[in-house]
């Protein structure tokens, strides 16, 4: 478990386990990405296809 899991679970009260499957499962479906060259100073972002589909919606 990396440092921003943590915080994840911490914030939304869901259990890292729980985290590392979803983001596991965001990746696979190309919603979130992680940027950056290490666990410490990168983190997970939305993914090009992730920010259409909200602004599809948003209108």
């Amino acid at each position: 478990m990396n440092k921003e899991n943590f915080q994840y679970s911490e914030l939304t009260g869901i259990p890292s386990k729980t985290n590392e499957r979803l983001i596991k499962n965001f990746i696979k479906a190309d919603l979130i990405e992680f940027k950056g060259e290490s666990n410490q100073i990168g983190g997970y972002y939305l993914t090009e296809k992730m920010r259409n589909n909200i602004k599809k919606r948003i209108k």
